[in-house]
């Protein structure tokens, strides 16, 4: 079964495209053709691709009655421009976003968007800050990490080793 993954636009969107076509539709003929730039203000990365954690504020034990009120990772990201307004959107080599999984990456993300359990989360910056999820909270004890990816725009992982956090649940 195939569900339909709607995105609703801002408003301002939809007008500065619609602009922008009249923009265009104005411009008249030409023979040559009109060629796809970067966003100004999102820039792309070059160069090999990596993710590492620097430091986190992860317990070694992680007791989810007790852990810390906001848990964060921050990381070294290279290679990638860590953009959040075009996630979803088409891929443009070098941008994206950093993925979440708990324990396992499945071999299904690297192909298409796979956006469901042991996905937890994305986020679009080297410091990733968060509440312990439920589905973490819920699991059953024991060592566990989360596994943090980096993704193109439409939600597709790179093929590039994920950085990791290992802890204990109690």
């Amino acid at each position: 079964m195939s569900f339909l993954r709607v995105r609703v636009l801002p408003l301002s969107f939809v007008c500065a495209v619609a602009l922008a076509g009249a923009v265009l539709a104005g411009c008249g003929s030409s023979n040559t053709a009109a060629t796809p730039t970067a966003s100004p203000t999102v820039p792309t990365a070059n160069g090999p691709k990596s993710i590492r954690v620097l430091s986190t504020n992860i317990p070694h034990t992680l007791n989810p009655a007790r852990h810390p009120a906001v848990l964060t990772i921050n990381l070294k990201v290279t290679g990638v421009a860590l953009d959040i307004q075009d996630i979803g959107r088409l891929p443009r080599n070098g941008q994206g976003h950093v993925q979440v999984y708990l324990d396992r990456i499945p071999a299904a993300a690297y192909q298409r968007p796979y956006l469901k359990f042991p996905w937890l989360f994305l986020v679009a910056s080297p410091s990733v800050n968060f509440r312990l999820p439920k589905t973490v909270a819920f699991a059953r004890p024991g060592p566990h990490r989360f596994l943090l990816a980096l993704a193109k725009n439409n939600d597709v992982l790179y093929r590039v080793p994920a950085a990791s956090v290992s802890f204990i649940l109690r």
